[in-house]
This record gives structure tokens, sequence and C-alpha cells, in this order.
């Protein structure tokens, strides 16, 4: 299998979402800020940086929408998972 070709199989369901687990259990400390809310660490832990979190912040306030709406999507879904 190509690079090319491994890069389009990541898009695609199951793969997409092993591949974010993946990544998720490799940086244990992802879990501490996450269940602390804390978008701003998460993001420069999955980013390398803060990319992206202007569109989640406007004047110093956050945003009811963007990241938090997918965090408490993402509590919703996991309430049930043990």
């Amino acid at each position: 299998m190509t690079v090319k070709e491994l890069i389009e199989k990541l898009k695609e369901f199951p793969h997409a979402g092993l591949s974010a687990a993946i990544f998720w259990k490799k940086r244990k400390n992802l879990n501490i800020y996450a269940d602390q809310d804390n978008i701003k660490a998460v993001t420069k832990i999955v980013n390398g940086g803060f990319n992206g979190l202007n569109d989640t912040y406007k004047n110093g306030k956050l945003f009811s929408i963007g990241r938090t709406t997918y965090l408490h999507r993402a509590k919703e879904g996991l309430k049930n998972v043990s």
C-alpha cells in the first residue's frame, strides 16, 4: 500500500476513528485536560499549537459553538461507554 492509499484509507470509517483513538491513547495527558474541559490545552497538544482556536474564542469568551459543541456531543455519546 502506498502512502497516498493509506492516507485515503484513514479518511474512511472505521480507520479514521481508530487512528484518532490511537493518537489519543498515546498522549495520556490529553485525558487530564479533556476531563477539565480545557479546550486550549487539548488544542495545543493535538495541533501542536493553537491553530483554529480563534474560531472558538472571540473577545476572550468561549463560543457555545465550534469545539465546545463537539465537546458536549462527545461527552453525551460517552456517557454509556465503560
